[in-house]
This record gives structure tokens, C-alpha cells and sequence, in this order.
């Protein structure tokens, strides 16, 4: 499954961290998709988005992006 998801998940990634990318390896998220109709349910996912896409804005204008903990796996849900 990995191998098939590569390939348009890899541009979200290039500025994640190993542990990330070592943990969306690990086939027991890939395996079960109870985790994924948890985040879609009840608006969950857009909540999400939202979140991610205000703190990296926030971070980005207070000109600490370099310090704060993010990534734009983000992108890859919103793009559904």
C-alpha cells in the first residue's frame, strides 16, 4: 500500500521529520482504517485543516516558522 501511496504523498513530506515518515510507514496505520472515518466523522478532518493551515499562518507571520513543530500533511486531505 505504501509503494501505491508514495508517489502522491511524497511532495506533502519533504519538509517532515524521519519519525514522521518512519511512523506513516509503520503498516498497522495503513492496515486499519478505523483511524480514518474517526477523523472524518462529525467534521473532524475540516477542523483539522483549519487548525493546521491558522498555526502555520500564525507562525509564518510572527516569523517563527523555523520554531515550531508543523507539517503539511495537511495539503494531502485538503486536496480530496
Amino acid at each position: 500500500m505504501q509503494k501505491l501511496l508514495s508517489p502522491y504523498m511524497a511532495p506533502y513530506f519533504s519538509l517532515a521529520n524521519k519519525k514522521l515518515i518512519n511512523l506513516l510507514k509503520d503498516k498497522k496505520y495503513i492496515e486499519k482504517s478505523d483511524w480514518v472515518k474517526n477523523l472524518c466523522a462529525d467534521g473532524k478532518l475540516d477542523t483539522a485543516i483549519k487548525r493546521a493551515e491558522n498555526n502555520i499562518k500564525a507562525a509564518e507571520e510572527a516569523g517563527d516558522l523555523a520554531n515550531q513543530s508543523y507539517s503539511y500533511v495537511y495539503k494531502a486531505f485538503k486536496e480530496r
